[in-house]
């Protein structure tokens, strides 16, 4: 027989169960046996107290010790007694162990007055033979209960056999003769047809029934996987876009032509790891793995874009798809596509430049200065924004033409750009108004940068029909961050009413070499310090 078969286990645990039974039921009769005979016990004492109270009362009473030893000695003739002690006034006979908890005490009363006690009587049971009693009682009905037992177990582990095992191991036989797909079906065992045995075998043979079709068509399905996988490989292999699909630290599993194309590029070898992410393709790679880890979690995929690390001067710019992916037996890994997008990064630059300049004069616009503004602000760095005005420009346009006007602007944003750092901002911010934002911090640095743009405008614009020059005249108003302002608006603010103070008093300006600069500080309106 086998050791592991459904029978043997079934008989297993039958007879153990059918032992702790056994065993529990033992306890339990012996119990309550010896509670039983122990109460039987003391009953029986209690009766035999109650037959010779009256002689142990007239005992007591005449104080007649040898009819109480009567009384004792007939007491301690009973079996279910192992000592007894009668005490009264005058005497006590017998001796026990009061301590013993045991020990039954019963009171004598007055012959006459009921009320009275003059005696009591002592008794301990003979709690061994009690016991070996219970034991004898409770060994005869355990012997019936275990016999009935094992007639039992026997029983049913011959009806187990004939009705579930016997059933079940023809139903095994015949479904482990039957191949994954094949026709057969398993034969309805007899006595069963309507028992869960019944029920088992008609759902097997569904099931087999829905296996045959699923692998029929699965089949199907391979062979069209297997047309796909060829197609998908020719597809990969002759993407122009380089993909690889990657472990998530980094190693290297899959690569296509194009990738290996763009590493000739970057002027590096393949090899099996190019860290997080393929990291070390790109130039901020730290950047680039934490902006991707980021994604990842929140999003489940990443898309950006991220200049490729290469010796060339000519930057290369890729598009970044990571989508994480699980294979078959539950292992992630991240699928990379890269997409060259310099030429539009570059088209882009461009797009940008176009719109953060000023068409006519080349130099920044408005809302690029507002950008540059807000951003110099946020970063808290020291700044000054310079406010020009054009002097008299109205009468250019008029006399000369709005072409010579429009020249004269250039002109000046052109000197303006001259006079200044790489790192200032010259701006149209709009008509013949230009603003100026540098960092500098005291009314020395600004001067000084008046001055050079007195320097570059000095030759004036040069007319072309009649040689003639017009030299541009301004007014500026000067606001510094942060003493003289907190936001753009203030900023902006206090410059303009610095600007029109220098354009009320420009009469009183004379030339440049004489010392007097056509420029009003917004500080200096309400007395303040030059320095911030």
């Amino acid at each position: 027989m086998n050791k592991r078969s459904l029978l043997t286990r079934l008989a297993v645990v039958i007879v153990f169960a059918a032992l702790a039974i056994g065993f529990i039921s033992s306890q339990i009769f012996y119990r309550v046996t010896y509670l039983s005979e122990l109460n039987s016990a003391e009953e029986s004492i209690e009766e035999l107290i109650t037959t010779i109270s009256s002689t142990a009362s007239i005992a007591a009473y005449l104080e007649d010790e040898g009819l109480a030893k009567e009384v004792v000695e007939g007491l301690e003739k009973n079996r279910t007694v192992q000592a007894v002690k009668f005490s009264s006034s005058k005497f006590r006979l017998g001796t026990l162990d009061e301590s013993n908890e045991k020990v039954l005490t019963f009171s004598i009363n007055h012959p006459f007055i009921a009320t009275e006690t003059i005696a009591k009587i002592e008794i301990l049971p003979d709690i061994s033979f009690i016991e070996s009693k219970a034991r004898a009682i409770s060994f005869d009905n355990i012997l019936v209960i275990n016999t009935q037992g094992i007639v039992v177990t026997i029983v049913a582990i011959i009806i187990l056999f004939f009705i579930v095992t016997q059933p079940m191991s023809k139903i095994a036989r015949e479904l482990n003769a039957i191949e994954p797909g094949d026709s057969r079906r398993v034969n309805m065992p007899r006595f069963n047809i309507e028992s869960e045995l019944g029920s088992l075998v008609l759902d097997i043979n569904k099931l087999l029934a829905r296996a045959e079709t699923q692998i029929r068509e699965e089949r199907e399905l391979r062979k069209e996987i297997q047309s796909l996988e060829r197609r998908f490989r020719m597809l990969f292999e002759n993407s122009v876009a380089p993909i690889v699909l990657i472990e998530p630290k980094g190693t290297l599993t899959l690569s296509n032509h194009a990738f290996s194309e763009l590493l000739l590029k970057c002027g590096m070898k393949m090899r099996k790891n190019f860290g997080e992410f393929m990291s070390i393709l790109f130039k901020d790679s730290k950047g680039f793995v934490e902006e991707v880890e980021l994604s990842i979690f929140k999003e489940g995929f990443y898309i950006g874009e991220h200049q490729v690390n290469v010796d060339d001067d000519v930057p290369i710019w890729m598009q970044i798809i990571i989508n994480s992916v699980r294979s078959d037996d539950s292992r992630v890994y991240y699928l990379m596509t890269f997409n060259d997008i310099t030429q539009r990064r570059k088209e882009i630059d461009v797009l940008n430049v176009k719109v953060d300049k000023d068409n006519l004069t080349g130099v920044f616009n408005r809302s690029f200065a507002e950008r540059i503004v807000n951003n110099l602000i946020k970063d808290k760095q020291k700044f000054c924004l310079m406010l020009f005005d054009l002097n008299d420009f109205k009468p250019v346009n008029d006399n000369y033409g709005h072409s010579v006007g429009d020249a004269l602007l250039a002109f000046f944003a052109k000197s303006l750009s001259l006079a200044v750092r790489n790192d200032d901002y010259v701006v149209r911010w709009g008509g013949d108004e230009f603003v100026l934002i540098a960092k500098l911090e005291n009314k020395n640095q600004v001067e000084r940068v008046i001055n050079k743009i007195y320097e570059q405008i000095a030759g004036g614009l040069v007319l072309a029909k009649n040689d003639d020059s017009i030299i541009p005249r301004f007014s500026v108003g000067v606001a510094f961050f942060p003493s003289d302002g907190s936001s753009l608006k203030e900023l902006y603010h206090h410059s303009d009413l610095a600007m029109y103070r220098s354009k009320e008093q420009k009469s009183h300006f004379v030339e440049v070499d004489k010392g007097i600069l056509p420029v009003t500080y917004y500080s200096d309106i309400y007395g303040e310090s030059d320095e911030v």
